[in-house]
């Protein structure tokens, strides 16, 4: 994937915490 190789996995990780903490934040919401 081209997406892949232009973004290193450092920022693959911030997202996946980013989506993590918004997760908790709906959950604690609803």
């Amino acid at each position: 994937m081209a997406i892949k190789k232009l973004y290193p996995n450092a920022i693959d990780e911030q997202i996946k915490k980013a989506v993590s903490i918004l997760e908790e934040t709906v959950k604690n919401l609803f």
